[in-house]
């Protein structure tokens, strides 16, 4: 055999092995394959993750068996979704088995990074700000012109979206002119150039006897090249070779990319603040009935939400109209599911992947007590009473099952051997009812645990049970029946006996099921299917698509709607009387798994970004927008509150020269010539789209900076029906070409937003675009610094009062308001200027 390469670079790739004892077809591909890369002395081989098919320790084992002695040390893996997803060690085994990801290596002069986006018990990829700043510290210390390829388990960009936070990603490769991706996930080939980076997605050898061979060649110009050929091995040992792809280890990078957030209508955005990590368990509320006091044990004082994060980070906060006030925040180990509260309101429950049960004062965030359950803690956990003074907490880690007492944190008992189980118990004061991922829906005396019944929900091999069981079930119940759930459909089981009552086709394991008081229960499949069906015999009183892909964030119910939180980060309201979609936002551009709570007429949910959003609700039988009927108000109508003035001089955009067309007449600004644009559509002057507010804004994703300068100042009116019938008619919709100018159009406000909170995480664009916006300051040319590197140029002098409506005054912002951080806040400077920017800590 020959030894490794001392030359040009040489290497091999692999990808979706999904090592089994179930799969003896895809364990012959892996042999086979492993034997024909030894033969050829690689320097080392990639694995782009989905190592084995459910992340077993007995599939690492036969996945390490396969690999032969010459191959030793030389594999380096990245995991896959399939290896973390139903991971009762949330990663450990992995990283047990392969070393910490992400990492870094160097070979024959080009930089080679393992990057890692799956997360414990999610489908879908997340980089991260904590992956983010890792790749870009990595990146940053290379010296100049390095050539770098990534390799990763998911494609991003092109149409591949199971990573939610994929346009940071790009920009930061971008950026930094990193040469490839590879990938796998989708399990087939395919090559993607965009502007200098290539991403080639590879074959997957659970489906055949493939691997990709890489070997560093010049290009005709004498410039380094990677050519990749996709390789095929034959039963008896021969390699067929195809071509699959070149990538230039040369050149300045790549271009921008768009992510973009959709249109708003209905709910508004109150406020946000942001946890350490990703928001992916549910949004705990501690009630109001508690005094707070020394002597009510720690309880909160009027109702306190609480959040918990992957980072680590626990904090209680109490929502308002317009900002939330912390109380407190605390530090435990990762956090995968949401917390719970005592029925006093005095104790929050969180669970966490550090093995233990975190017992904090609500009102404080004290620790008052912790259990440790020898396994990370990846369920809900739920209460559960046990008599007129006594509450447990039933939570599951590892494959037991738990109640311990909720005072005193001590074992009150267990039942090991039960099956995994990332979901949430139900109590009915008899009985916890529970499911897991041996397939099984059990419930257990509340009082002892012992057995009371089973029922079979997922049946098959090893293999098929735990990924298609009741192992992510929040479990339901009302009406004397417990709602229990698998990947393929619902169940309704008798509470006293565990017979079946009805079944329904649509599973609603992911998003949880929620019981009405009317003898009715509303049941969200992961395919936005949403159905109210009644509990006596599961008959649908309504069923209604909203072609959205729901998960484990689900619906909460408000007055007489239903809200609909969809993985992509949107709110979708449904009629609970009819099924019929009232309106719908789009909060935020990240993936959202965390299931929302109803406080005061808001909705409060976190995102993957870490951001916990208060989100306004509209009034009970408030009537919504029929977009059948649409308001023209034409600019100068008197309904319409909007005059314009003549052009401004002296504003740049990137150092380019923006003309504004028409501004907002406010106080101190010359009127309009008579000439000027008077008469026309408040959706559109002039041939380009109003600037309103919680509009889409798209930018060059490489020129992050926007500036505005001279006293001028973009003001909006989001509220007005003409503004909000015509959301979609923005700058984004009309992509600018490099060299042209910008004629913007902005209304004149009641109240005054300066960035939408939306804002920074949506300047990315495939054509270069730019945009003025301007907030009212009095500090010249100070940088605001908001996500994703965009500088907003400080307005130069304030304006103390906004035309129309009598001349309303700009509000002060109070003493406790939050800040940007980083900012000085002169005074009589209102915070509230950058809603959404202006977050706690």
């Amino acid at each position: 055999m020959d030894p490794p390469s001392a030359g040009p670079l040489r290497f091999a790739m692999v990808t979706d092995t999904h090592a089994s004892p179930v799969r003896a077809a895809a364990a012959e591909h892996l042999r086979r394959v492993y034997a024909a890369i030894a033969r050829r002395a690689p320097d080392f081989v990639l694995h782009c993750g989905d190592i084995t098919d459910t992340g077993l320790p007995c599939e690492y084992d036969l996945y390490q068996r396969a690999v032969p002695a010459a191959l030793h040390g030389r594999i380096r893996h990245v995991p896959g979704n399939h290896d973390v997803r139903w991971d009762r060690t949330a990663k450990g085994l992995y990283h047990e088995r392969f070393g910490p990801a992400p990492y870094a290596f160097d070979a024959a002069g080009v930089h080679f990074i393992g990057f890692d986006l799956t997360q414990p018990l999610l489908e879908s990829g997340h980089c991260g700000r904590d992956g983010l700043r890792w790749l870009e510290r990595d990146l940053a210390r290379l010296p100049a012109a390095t050539p770098v390829l990534v390799f990763q388990h998911f494609p991003v960009g092109a149409g591949h979206d199971d990573v939610d936070d994929r346009a940071a990603l790009l920009d930061l490769l971008a950026d930094h002119g990193v040469r490839g991706i590879l990938a796998g996930h989708i399990h087939r080939e395919e090559v993607i150039r965009s502007h200098g980076l290539t991403q080639v997605t590879l074959l997957a050898v659970v489906n055949g006897p493939v691997y990709y061979w890489a070997e560093q060649a010049s290009a005709g110009d004498g410039r380094p090249v990677l050519e990749i050929c996709r390789v095929t091995v034959a039963a008896d040992g021969t390699q067929a070779r195809s071509p699959a792809a070149d990538i230039p280890l040369f050149g300045d990078g790549h271009g921008g990319h768009r992510a973009r957030v959709g249109r708003v209508r209905g709910p508004r955005l109150r406020w946000r603040i942001r946890l350490a990590g990703s928001v992916r368990g549910g949004i705990a509320v501690a009630g109001a009935a508690a005094s707070g006091s020394a002597e009510t044990g720690g309880a909160v004082s009027g109702t306190a939400v609480v959040a918990a994060s992957t980072g680590g980070e626990v904090a209680a906060f109490r929502p308002g109209n317009s900002r939330a006030s912390v109380l407190w925040r605390a530090r435990v180990g990762p956090v995968y599911r949401g917390p719970a509260v005592d029925a006093a309101g005095r104790t929050v429950f969180v669970p966490s992947a550090d093995q233990h049960l975190y017992a904090l004062e609500a009102g404080t965030g004290l620790v008052r007590w912790r259990f440790d359950a020898g396994a990370p803690v990846l369920s809900a956990p739920a209460l559960a009473r046990a008599g007129p003074d006594r509450e447990y907490v039933v939570f599951s880690a590892g494959p037991a099952l738990f109640a311990v007492d909720a005072g005193t944190g001590r074992l009150a008992w267990s039942v090991p051997g039960r099956g995994f189980s990332a979901g949430r118990a139900v109590c009915d004061g008899q009985r916890v009812y529970t499911a897991a991922a041996d397939g099984y829906a059990r419930a257990h005396d509340v009082r002892t645990g012992q057995e009371a019944w089973s029922r079979e929900m997922a049946a098959g091999d090893a293999h098929h049970v735990a990924l298609y069981s009741g192992w992510d079930n929040v479990v339901a119940l009302g009406g004397g029946a417990v709602i229990v759930a698998a990947v393929s459909g619902s169940r309704a089981l008798e509470a006293a006996s565990g017979a079946l009552r009805w079944t329904f086709g649509d599973g609603a394991m992911y998003p949880p099921a929620v019981v009405l008081g009317d003898g009715t229960a509303l049941l969200a499949s992961e395919h936005g299917i949403v159905s109210r069906v009644r509990l006596a015999d599961g008959s649908i009183v309504w069923r209604t698509s909203l072609g959205a892909r729901v998960q484990n964030a689900g619906l909460a119910v408000a007055g007489d709607q239903a809200w609909v939180v969809p993985e992509c980060g949107g709110l979708i309201g449904v009629r609970l009387a009819d099924g019929l979609e009232q309106a719908s936002v789009r909060f935020t551009p990240a993936n959202v798994y965390s299931a929302p709570a109803v406080v005061d007429g808001a909705l409060i949910v976190g995102d993957q970004d870490g951001f916990v959003y208060g989100i306004g609700l509209p009034l009970p039988n408030a009537r919504t927008e029929d977009r059948s009927e649409k308001m023209i108000l034409n600019i100068g109508d008197p309904e319409s509150g909007v005059r314009l003035v003549a052009a401004v001089d002296g504003n740049q955009v990137g150092g380019e020269r923006l003309d504004l067309a028409a501004v907002a007449q406010a106080a101190r600004v010359d009127p309009a010539h008579p000439g000027d644009l008077g008469g026309q559509g408040l959706h559109h002057v002039g041939g380009v789209p109003v600037v309103a507010e919680h509009q889409d804004i798209l930018v060059d994703g490489l020129d992050l900076r926007i500036q505005q300068q001279d006293r001028r100042n973009v003001m909006e009116r989001g509220h007005h029906p003409a503004v909000r019938e015509y959301l979609g008619g923005l700058l984004g919709r009309a992509a600018l070409r490099d060299g042209q100018r910008v004629g913007a159009v902005a209304v004149e406000a009641q109240r005054v937003h300066a960035v939408h909170h939306d804002l920074a995480d949506q300047f990315r664009g495939e054509h270069r675009q730019q945009v003025t916006v301007a907030f009212i300051g009095d500090r010249g040319d100070d940088q605001a610094r908001l996500a994703g590197g965009v500088g907003v140029g400080q307005a130069a002098h304030a304006v103390p009062d906004l035309p129309g409506d009598g001349g309303r005054p700009v509000v002060v912002a109070g003493a406790d308001n939050h800040r940007v951080p980083g900012h000085r806040e002169p005074a009589g400077q209102a915070a509230s200027l950058l809603p959404g920017t202006a977050e706690d800590g």
